[in-house]
């Protein structure tokens, strides 16, 4: 959490970088580009991002679309949602005593669970999460910018399966560091009908902390 609370400073005091600073702004909901806030169901990245857009949320009213295709990587218990579909998690007692934030108006106001359909079902893989994403992504066709709140497993396995094999961008290899913030553009290209999807890596731009040695 207080790892989450830097972001939304960095952010606070950033706003007019010279590199990241139109990246900054839309983070803050003071771009003139819109932006499409949606964080994993799993309740630490729902508290990272309340955390971190903090500020922005208070003053827009705006929700957070909580989507179950973010939900993280691997067969560890800490990666299973326990909120039924269709429900915002509860915070846990931890959340509700982080002072610098009011995490409790924050689960209660400004999340949106409509996309949340529950836990990973146990036949499910995370490639098949990351195209239903992308699917999802690229169907709301009025929004182009997102901002997601995610898993270091399920963000580097991302960047593996969307680079060209060829690539030796760091991303495959290293994950992003907590609370990091990297900045990267998803095409899309229709072949007979068939979409498929790749990250450009000269877009991949690290905004705070980036990705671990």
């Amino acid at each position: 959490m207080d790892q989450a609370n830097k972001v939304r400073e960095y952010l606070a005091k950033n706003r007019d970088d010279a590199v990241h600073g139109e990246t900054i702004k839309m983070m803050l909901g003071e771009s003139d580009e819109p932006s499409v806030m949606v964080t994993s169901n799993l309740r630490r990245a729902i508290s990272t991002g309340v955390i971190s857009v903090w500020d922005r949320l208070r003053s827009s009213g705006e929700k957070i679309l909580v989507h179950s295709a973010l939900q993280e990587i691997s067969k560890n218990p800490d990666t299973l949602a326990i909120s039924p579909p269709g429900s915002v998690p509860v915070p846990s007692w931890i959340d509700c005593k982080y002072e610098p934030v009011d995490m409790s108006k924050g689960y209660k106001s400004y999340l949106d669970a409509e996309f949340n359909t529950g836990s990973k079902a146990l036949a499910s893989t995370g490639q098949q999460r990351m195209q239903a994403f992308n699917e999802w992504a690229f169907s709301e066709a009025s929004k182009e910018n997102f901002i997601c709140f995610g898993h270091s497993l399920w963000f580097r396995s991302f960047f593996r399966e969307y680079l060209a094999n060829s690539s030796k961008h760091v991303s495959k290899n290293k994950k992003m560091k907590n609370c990091a913030v990297v900045k990267l553009t998803l095409r899309r290209i229709m072949t007979n009908g068939q979409a498929m999807y790749s990250i450009d890596e000269s877009s991949i731009s690290s905004v705070y902390l980036g990705f671990e040695k």
